[in-house]
């Protein structure tokens, strides 16, 4: 029996109805496929969407940034951000970070960052660390730039620089180069550690505390700027302090001074050549040596007397004179001419250039450039010593003065109005010893007693003057 025809239309519109609605659903479900982002899972949901500006977000993940001839950079982060251009990255907690370059490793960590593929630079903020072979740092910022091969910390910094703690203004450190600066600040450690440099008698175990407008490392040099630095023992302070790291060779210049417990000094320039542990002291040298009693005393910055003038005769001769035969004046006399108290009165040495050797076993000084001396004593006295050039073994604890060729300026005075003239001068600095002799020369002599004149001794060809002159009681 054969359907009716309505029966066959009816039908017929069902089956169309039918597969219309399969249709649409196929059309419809293609359509979402077509438009779904497959990257959606990474994407952070902010009410179902990301910012405009943001295509990609990601969660606990790696950065790797790997450029042929740059430096390997990767890190770990808890957030992670990619911009609709591709090249901008926001990074949220910074850890694991790791930059590579010749064969150097520095390791960094922050709260937060960004890398700007356009620049090829990565800004790092809030709590920061860097970390290399010379250096452990903190800061709240660091920069590093991929074209420069730079990191930059431009805040202040504390952490640690060759084992020593640091806290300065900034700090630049330059991977290709391996060479870094810093803004003012100080640094505290041991000196053979931080290897900055040496001076006679400093100990380079001892730890060292420098303060400085700026330092840094560059082409091969050391270099601080207004510095200061003490060990507690001395205090050192120079416009200026250089030292070439491949010879080791520090120079200190500008106004250069130096504080310790047994003197004190100021220079124009000290170069301190410290694989020969020698140094040369140049230009307007004025030394004060301490008496004994002050050695202990606690360390401080001070100022040299400048070296009072010899009163001229025309003015002396004008005095009157001393009293006579009086037990004060022989202790006068004797306090004035002895050599054993040497040690007991401050002494002022000035001179053009001193060279000095520091090893111990070996200490000795040559000294140039019209070297002078002289002291100071109790009530007004004083004595003074002149000469062309002078040798000072400090081993043997021996001076030996030396007039230039063919004259005799070999000069001793003092207030006695005593004075000696010679070719040479020996003189005897050790603690409690009177011994001191002029060759080839003259001189004159004011006591009370002529049984206080020694004898003359020959010597060099002419006369000469041996000490010990004056009462002593015998």
């Amino acid at each position: 029996m054969q359907p009716s025809t309505n029966r066959k239309t009816l039908r017929n519109l069902l089956l169309l109805t039918l597969l219309g609605g399969v249709g649409f659903g196929v059309y419809k479900g293609t359509r979402q496929i077509l438009k779904a982002d497959p990257l959606a899972a990474y994407k952070k949901p902010i009410k179902n969407e990301l910012p405009s500006n943001v295509a990609v977000f990601m969660e606990e993940t790696d950065f790797t940034r790997v450029e042929p001839n740059q430096p390997a950079a990767k890190c770990f982060v808890k957030e992670m951000s990619i911009a609709q251009n591709r090249q901008m990255y926001d990074f949220v907690g910074v850890s694991k970070g790791q930059l590579t370059w010749k064969k150097a490793l520095y390791e960094f960590s922050a709260d937060r960052g960004n890398w700007n593929g356009y620049a090829k630079q990565l800004v790092l903020d809030g709590k920061v660390k860097l970390k290399g072979s010379k250096f452990d740092l903190d800061s709240q910022e660091l920069s590093y730039d991929e074209v420069k091969k730079t990191l930059r910390v431009p805040r202040p910094v504390t952490g640690k620089l060759y084992g020593g703690d640091l806290k300065v203004a900034n700090f630049l450190y330059n991977m290709d180069k391996e060479e870094y600066s810093t803004g003012a600040g100080e640094w505290k450690g041991v000196l053979a550690n931080f290897a900055q440099g040496d001076v006679p008698t400093v100990d380079t175990k001892k730890s060292w505390e420098f303060k400085y407008e700026s330092y840094g490392r560059k082409d091969g040099f050391d270099v601080f700027k207004n510095a200061r630095a003490t060990d507690g023992e001395v205090i050192i302070i120079a416009a200026d302090i250089k030292r070439e790291v491949k010879t080791d060779v520090l120079t200190a210049s500008g106004d250069v001074k130096y504080f310790g417990r047994k003197a004190n000094m100021i220079a124009d320039k000290i170069v301190v050549y410290r694989k020969e542990k020698r140094a040369v002291v140049t230009g307007r040298v004025t030394m004060l040596v301490k008496p004994k009693s002050q050695e202990n005393d606690k360390l401080v910055e001070g100022t040299l007397p400048p070296m009072l003038p010899v009163i001229p005769d025309s003015i002396s001769k004008n005095r009157p004179p001393a009293p006579k035969d009086t037990e004060k004046q022989k202790q006068r006399e004797d306090t004035i001419r002895s050599g054993s108290n040497l040690r007991d009165y401050p002494l002022t040495i000035t001179a053009e250039r001193i060279e000095y050797w520091y090893k111990k076993g070996e200490r000795r000084a040559k000294i140039n450039g019209n070297p002078q001396a002289r002291q100071e004593l109790p009530e007004g006295e004083w004595r003074y010593v002149w000469a062309h050039s002078a040798f000072y073994d400090d081993e043997k604890e021996i001076l030996k003065l030396d007039s230039a060729p063919g004259k005799r300026d070999v000069i001793m005075k003092n207030s006695l109005d005593d004075e000696m003239f010679g070719v040479s001068g020996t003189i005897v600095t050790k603690e409690g010893v009177d011994e001191f002799e002029f060759k080839t020369g003259n001189g004159k002599l004011t006591t009370t007693d002529d049984d206080d004149i020694p004898p003359t001794k020959s010597g060099g060809g002419g006369g000469g003057l041996a000490g010990p002159i004056g009462n002593r009681g015998t």
